[in-house]
């Protein structure tokens, strides 16, 4: 399941994003549709 894999990846990297960033990414793939 990709939430497993989000949660493993998380677990491993420093990498944080906000809510804004990840909605401007997603934001940005639906638009381009």
């Amino acid at each position: 399941m990709k939430l497993d894999e989000a949660d493993r990846i998380a677990a491993t990297t420093k990498e944080r994003l906000n809510h804004d960033d990840v909605f401007k990414k997603v934001r940005s793939v639906i638009h381009e549709e």
